[in-house]
């Protein structure tokens, strides 16, 4: 299935948001009327960054991305300092919304379930969500793909910042080599 295509993707060192494109596109195909989106946290632990979202509105996007996590900072700003699945059934009601139920409503958004992605040391990386326009919940089923989803983009984002750190150092050693090559030919 497209679980395989994206371990395949992430083996063939794909660019990270490539990937997590695939992830989104393959969520909305297997929960239909999904919206998804993955965000990154940035590097300070703080605040979440725009990663892919293929189908949400770029407004929306462009209005979430940078905000900090927290307990008021909707599904994913709240999944993310939970550790855990946060879902907000309807947007209207919800608390967890109030900063964004303007927004929310103005995109016709009604529902949004995010669960956090963890690294191997079980800090977050990311949150992948899923955005419905219709209020509902989300079924085991729904939950388990979501669950599996998580580890793929937290593999995908381990392996990323792997090769980014292999790169580096190849760069580092290349550079001082050459500097040493250059200082005996002296």
């Amino acid at each position: 299935g497209w679980e395989a295509g994206v371990l395949e993707a992430i083996s063939a060192d794909e660019p990270l948001l490539r990937i997590l494109e695939r992830i989104a596109l393959g969520v909305e195909e297997f929960i239909p009327r999904a919206w998804a989106s993955v965000l990154l946290l940035d590097s300070d632990g703080i605040h979440l960054r725009r990663g892919v979202a293929p189908h949400l509105p770029a407004a929306l996007m462009q209005a979430i991305d940078g905000q900090p996590i927290g307990a008021s900072a909707g599904s994913c700003g709240a999944a993310a300092q939970q550790l855990e699945l946060v879902g907000v059934a309807d947007s209207e009601s919800g608390p967890l919304w109030d900063n964004y139920r303007a927004l929310a409503i103005a995109f016709g958004l009604r529902a949004c379930w995010s669960q956090p992605v963890l690294d191997a040391r079980g800090q977050v990386s990311a949150t992948i969500a899923l955005y419905f326009r219709e209020p509902r919940t989300l079924d085991a089923a729904e939950i388990g793909v979501l669950g599996r989803l998580a580890h793929l983009v937290g593999l995908a984002i381990e392996c990323d910042r792997q090769g980014a750190e292999l790169r580096m150092s190849e760069e580092r050693f290349r550079s001082t080599f050459l500097d040493a090559a250059i200082g005996m030919a002296v």
